[in-house]
């Protein structure tokens, strides 16, 4: 019996060592980047920059790969249950991670206990945008408008319980006003139909390059100042609702207990991204506000300060999210 004990511990001991020794030469191996978004939305093009950040740092191949479904729930899940060394990754935003949770009765995974937060590369709000050929040239308009008071307002959502649904049900609450939910799977098809006038109005991370080629028109935008990359959109707060705002981030995540030096390395990588011109680029150009190196700390705390938020408005009876 000792004899077994000893060679037990030995065993258990010399796993341990081992673990450590492979996540000190991190990354020896290809790693994948999981994004919950259909190809072509701002997520999927983001994440494929970062990607190649990281193929520069650490010389060695990195994957981006599309799990779409269930409101970026299923690519989470998958990312939840990999292993922690790193190798398996999450790029994201609240809409494909932490909201669409909050209206589970039983969730695949726990956005705060289940993840290590990264970093993030940007901070997104939410542009209430209608076709170019909409007759609604201010929010005012649109909601004074005979389709607003009949509850006949198609109101697209990028998927059901993401950031744009959130935001909808917040400003239909604000407002007294009826909209019919059309729920897409993504971001992309959603923007597709709008601008064809398949449906009336919708919130947009990624509108300005449709904004710029005159595609769709921007009526508000739901950040607490005028939003940097387009600062001549006016916001919602300054429409009749001094309350409203309501803002997003665009971030890396990995699996609960990853190693602190592992995780060092993908910070470093993720800050470093973050002020790259390439990647700032492509965050002004669509709309979203580049972000001040982030640590994953800073990433963890606003993670928790959006589901804290947006639990209680849902607790409170103020909003219910009918899921389909």
């Amino acid at each position: 019996m000792k004899r077994w004990k000893l060679v037990f511990f030995s065993t258990c001991a010399l796993a341990v060592v081992t673990s450590s020794a492979k996540s000190q030469d991190y990354p020896n191996r290809t790693i994948q980047i999981v994004v919950g978004t259909p190809a072509g939305g701002v997520s999927d093009l983001t994440a494929r920059v970062l990607a190649e950040e990281m193929r520069q740092k650490f010389n060695q191949t990195v994957i981006v790969e599309n799990r779409v479904g269930a409101s970026g729930k299923i690519g989470a899940a998958h990312v939840a249950r990999s292993a922690p060394d790193g190798y398996t990754l999450l790029f994201a935003n609240p809409s494909t991670f932490s909201l669409p949770i909050l209206t589970d009765k039983s969730p695949l995974y726990d956005p705060v206990k289940g993840f290590t937060p990264l970093g993030y590369v940007g901070i997104s709000a939410y542009t209430l945008v209608v076709p170019a050929s909409s007759p609604y040239k201010t929010l005012n308009e649109l909601l004074s408008s005979d389709a607003a008071k009949k509850g006949n307002l198609k109101f697209g959502n990028a998927s059901t319980a993401s950031a744009s649904h959130f935001a909808a049900e917040m400003l239909a609450l604000e407002t007294k006003t009826s909209v019919t939910h059309i729920p897409y799977r993504g971001e992309a098809p959603m923007i597709t139909d709008l601008i064809s006038g398949q449906i009336d109005v919708a919130f947009a991370t990624g509108a300005r390059p449709y904004i710029d080629a005159g595609q769709i028109r921007a009526l508000a935008i739901s950040s607490r100042e005028r939003f940097t990359p387009m600062p001549d959109v006016p916001l919602i707060l300054e429409q009749g609702l001094p309350q409203f705002s309501f803002l997003g981030w665009l971030g890396l995540l990995g699996p609960a207990g990853i190693p602190d030096n592992v995780v060092s390395e993908l910070n470093n990588v993720v800050r470093t991204a973050a002020t790259s011109d390439r990647v700032r680029k492509l965050m002004l150009d669509n709309g979203i506000a580049p972000a001040s190196p982030a640590s994953p700390s800073q990433h963890a705390d606003l993670i928790s300060e959006d589901i804290t938020k947006l639990r209680q408005f849902i607790d409170s009876g103020r909003i219910k999210v009918e899921l389909r």
